[in-house]
């Protein structure tokens, strides 16, 4: 099952719908992504890093970088340390460099 962090109730939402909609604050607080190909992982939204200060990058964000695929070498399937050494502080990029990535 795939939930949008964006969706909506609605206004005749399952008793199950309702339920997990309920908890999905704390759902969010406490998930984090498998990056897979990083399409759908907002950079600077959405909870993918795993670091007991946080899941969320901290960095400013100053930079057109939006999706995690961005910082990913397609060729290589490795992270660009360069680009993410460029963009991110120390926490963030030893985050990033530390999440494997899907073959």
């Amino acid at each position: 099952m795939v939930i949008s962090w964006g969706s909506f109730l609605g206004l005749s939402g399952s008793y199950s719908w309702r339920s997990i909609w309920g908890a999905k604050a704390l759902m969010k607080e406490g998930l984090i992504w498998r990056v897979g190909n990083g399409t759908s992982i907002d950079i600077w939204k959405d909870p993918w890093i795993a670091d007991k200060g946080g899941r969320f990058i901290v960095s400013d964000n100053n930079s057109s970088l939006k999706f995690v695929h961005e910082l990913i070498n397609v060729e290589s399937n490795e992270w660009n340390f360069e680009l993410v050494n460029n963009h991110f502080n120390e926490r963030d990029v030893n985050c990033i460099m530390a999440i494997p990535l899907s073959d």
